[in-house]
């Protein structure tokens, strides 16, 4: 009979107490069986198959990408290095799981791409007076990819860091 007991508490502790799981407030969570996604989990205890249920996490807080020292030439020619953050928030997370594998690697070098393309646009006098618009240009440029992967784009701050290290054309 002790045999028996000792048996079940140990079926016990190997099936039933891994099939728990936690997801905290900051996270959803995505339970994946046999390669597709069954649900979204959000805050509390839950319950999922052990062996046969994978779990993804995905936090949803505000996200930061920091886009420093990167080149750009401007229209009249003449190099600058801006600074930019990217701040975003995860807003649906299956699709983020299903559409992109690298999502923050793949907002970084967009928006490397982006901020480049957008100061290739503007004279360096009128980059220098309408940062803000430089901003909002660069935001909707960037969100207009990554909403499809389930990504709200909250902010960018685009800046030129110094202008003692721009680059007049060399005339010769």
């Amino acid at each position: 009979m002790w045999l028996w007991l000792g048996v079940i508490l140990v079926v016990l502790a190997v099936i039933v107490v891994p099939s728990f799981y936690v997801v905290p407030q900051w996270e959803r969570v995505a339970v994946i069986r046999f390669g597709k996604i069954e649900e979204i989990t959000e805050t509390g205890l839950h319950m999922r198959i052990p062996g046969v249920d994978k779990l993804q996490r995905i936090d949803i807080r505000t996200q930061t990408i920091d886009l420093m020292g990167q080149s750009a030439i401007t229209k009249d020619n003449i190099s600058v290095v801006i600074d930019a953050v990217v701040f975003m928030k995860i807003e649906d997370p299956e699709r983020l799981i299903l559409q992109i594998q690298d999502y923050r690697m793949s907002v970084n070098k967009y928006a490397q791409t982006a901020i480049r393309n957008i100061i290739g646009t503007y004279d360096l006098d009128v980059l220098l007076e309408n940062r803000e618009e430089v901003a909002v240009k660069l935001k909707e440029e960037i969100d207009l990819l990554v909403k499809d992967w389930g990504i709200c784009l909250l902010y960018t701050s685009p800046s030129p860091r110094d202008l003692s290290t721009a680059r007049m054309p060399s005339s010769a």
